[in-house]
């Protein structure tokens, strides 16, 4: 007798995601422009976010500096500029259980620290 051997789901494709595994914005996030080929001048600039449409799968920006109005654009082309990101991230699990007693005694125990640096 062998073991069956399985391979991993593969990955999620974020191009054949549903908007909810892109949709990661929230209104009023402010984010900059990147990745544009139609319109390379617009990369670097700063926008913030109105609202994310789910059918055209495309978040409505507008531009603080006022030079345009509203527009839209796919979530690959918007970098998150307020979005904490942590560098590194520890959680640690810890649980006893003890028989000696009449009744089991369980202690469990959580901790987690985050770098942001």
């Amino acid at each position: 007798w062998r073991p069956a051997l399985r391979r991993p789901p593969p990955a999620p494709d974020p191009s054949s995601a549903s908007p909810d595994f892109v949709h990661m914005l929230q209104e009023g996030s402010i984010a900059r422009l990147s990745g544009l080929q139609s319109q390379p001048l617009l990369n670097g600039v700063t926008v913030k976010v109105v609202k994310y449409q789910s059918l055209k799968q495309r978040y409505v920006v507008t531009f603080p500096s006022g030079e345009r109005g509203r527009a839209t654009f796919k979530p690959e082309n918007l970098l998150p500029l307020n979005s904490i990101v942590p560098a590194r991230v520890e959680v640690s699990i810890g649980a006893s259980i003890d028989l000696t007693e009449d009744l089991p005694r369980v202690d469990a125990s959580v901790g987690a620290s985050i770098d942001l640096t």
